[in-house]
């Protein structure tokens, strides 16, 4: 690829988005260095291919993810977050262009005691990894 390709799993999204700030505020190199963040979010319920996409506007990260999604066959539409956010927030905030990939559905029964292994559907978990493979290559090669 013509550029590096970093894979980070952040903790404590739901406590404030401490892992990723974290980085932010302590990065292992310079900020400056990332072109976009790509970040998925529970992407494994709902309608296979229905997804939504949480970015602003039409940056390297959005479009990206748009493209690799009609690749796919899928789609993923900009929604507006409502109240929510994900770890591609912290980098945002920073100016670094930044998606998150979340199924259409994320918020049903999210959370409470009926979110439960019988929700996720495996061809929609393989999509949104092809999704995100495909838009990495985009960004990276």
């Amino acid at each position: 690829p013509k550029r590096t390709i970093v894979i980070a799993f952040w903790s404590a999204e739901e406590m404030g988005f401490v892992g990723s700030q974290a980085f932010v505020q302590s990065p292992s190199f310079t900020l400056n260095q990332i072109h976009a963040v790509l970040n998925a979010d529970s992407v494994g319920n709902g309608m296979v291919g229905n997804f939504a996409l949480w970015g602003d506007g039409k940056n390297p990260a959005v479009n990206a993810i748009q493209l690799a999604a009609a690749k796919c066959g899928a789609s993923a539409q900009l929604t507006p977050r409502a109240g929510h956010n994900s770890d591609s927030v912290s980098f945002a905030l920073q100016g670094i262009p930044a998606a998150t990939l979340l199924a259409q559905e994320w918020l049903y029964k999210n959370h409470t005691p009926e979110d439960t292994i019988a929700l996720v559907k495996s061809e929609q978990i393989y999509l949104a990894t092809e999704i995100m493979y495909q838009a990495v290559r985009t960004l990276a090669f």
